[in-house]
């Protein structure tokens, strides 16, 4: 049926109430008036209607009154129209409050987090020796998440979680400093490219003259200050941040032009697992090595030689072979390669697999600080120590972890020379 068009008996009905005083801007409308019907005479008063939701409140109110303690006692809706709450409402909500203990909600305790932890590290390692890089590395973030999830779950602040979700956004940021294509870093702007992150070390350094490189390692030491913070203590974290950073060196072998910044996103794993966990030599080894390979052989070898003292192996000392061959010392260099080779013929080949320590064992190891040296992170301005020629005399230590980080496709927890 076609719409009814609009007639001037439907504008006159629709006349304002007889109260409405009219606009002394213009005459008022002289509109008919309805005659008036008589108005009935007084009857007796109906009772008011009580709606449902007025039922449910009494009925709340009566339960509160009597001692009742049920979940369902107080109604939502006047709940959250800020209605203070029934008495048996709030001491339910006091008791929750105190029992929401770990045990009562099922929190996982240290020793099963590490537990979950190293066998989700042993999955990560399968699976890039499977050359399933990507979901290795997803296993591996898994790993620092729930290690600083839980460690704020037991502080009660987000600190740990914040710290983390900072440092891999950092690392994702500082790819924006990279020239795409034929493109100069002198067409970059800066000012443009930075509007959108969220890392704070722009900020601090929006100046022109600035370069791109520059900001992108500043961005770098910026998240790893920030991923080590998320795991700091925890050698189950650094374990993972240290597989992190030997997986996305193989990513760059395998994928170069997709991971142009491997090395670099590796370094940064390294440092973040050394700053994590001090004793982790494995990182130190691994961070020597990307560093010989980026021409940083002064602090290479510092990190190598600490490494030798603490866990002396063949690996490690032809790595400092290596590393003197390119800094013109041969005599150095042979003295080395005989130290490997003694060391070899005794056992310590640096291939035995990496064991796993309980938690209260390494934070006994952790505190004998005058008994364990303690990785020096590589840094230009600390001069390396004299390198000198070790005795053929020298034994290797009887602890059954060994070095690792080998030039090759197979992704070993315990393996590595320079190539």
């Amino acid at each position: 049926m076609p719409p009814q068009a609009v007639t001037p008996e439907h504008v006159v009905s629709a006349r304002p109430p007889d109260d409405v005083v009219a606009s002394s801007d213009g005459p008022a409308l002289d509109l008919p008036r309805e005659e008036s019907s008589p108005t009935p005479a007084p009857g007796p008063t109906a009772a008011p209607k009580v709606t449902e939701k007025a039922a449910k409140e009494a009925e709340a109110e009566e339960a509160a009154e009597a001692g009742s303690v049920g979940i369902f006692a107080a109604d939502p809706a006047s709940t959250q129209r800020g209605a203070e709450l029934p008495r048996g409402e709030r001491d339910l909500l006091q008791a929750i409050i105190r029992e929401a203990t770990a045990a009562t909600t099922g929190v996982l305790t240290d020793a099963r987090l590490n537990q979950q932890a190293k066998k989700k590290i042993r999955e990560a390692y399968s699976l890039a020796n499977r050359r399933a890089h990507y979901a290795a590395r997803q296993e591996l973030i898994e790993v620092v998440r729930m290690i600083s999830q839980s460690k704020d779950a037991r502080q009660g602040v987000a600190v740990r979680t914040v710290a983390l979700a900072a440092g891999f956004r950092a690392l994702d940021e500082a790819e924006d400093f990279v020239p795409r294509g034929t493109q100069l870093e002198a067409e970059m702007n800066l000012a443009l490219l930075t509007a959108s992150h969220r890392t704070p070390i722009a900020k601090e350094m929006a100046q022109p003259g600035v370069l791109p490189q520059q900001m992108m390692a500043k961005y770098y030491r910026y998240a790893q200050l920030k991923l080590a913070l998320a795991v700091a203590g925890e050698p189950a974290g650094s374990m993972a941040l240290h597989t992190l950073g030997k997986i996305h060196s193989q990513l760059g072998k395998i994928e170069p032009q997709r991971h142009r910044l491997a090395s670099r996103r590796a370094i940064a794993f390294q440092q973040a697992s050394l700053l994590a966990h001090h004793q982790n030599h494995l990182a130190a080894h691994e961070l020597a090595v990307l560093l010989a390979d980026s021409g940083h052989l002064a602090e290479a070898q510092q990190l190598l030689l600490q490494v030798a003292a603490y866990e002396p192996n063949a690996i490690v000392y032809r790595n400092l072979a290596l590393v003197q061959d390119q800094s013109g010392r041969a005599d150095q260099a042979a003295a080395y390669r005989a130290q490997a080779a003694l060391l070899a013929s005794q056992g310590a080949s640096g291939t035995r697999q990496v064991p796993w320590i309980a938690p209260d064992e390494f934070a006994r190891i952790g505190s004998l600080g005058q008994n364990r040296p303690r990785y020096a992170q590589a840094s230009a301005r600390t001069p390396p120590p004299t390198a000198h020629a070790p005795s053929s005399q020298s034994t290797p230590r009887s602890s059954p972890c060994r070095l690792a980080l080998i030039r090759r496709q197979k992704l070993n927890p315990c393996n590595t020379i320079l190539g």
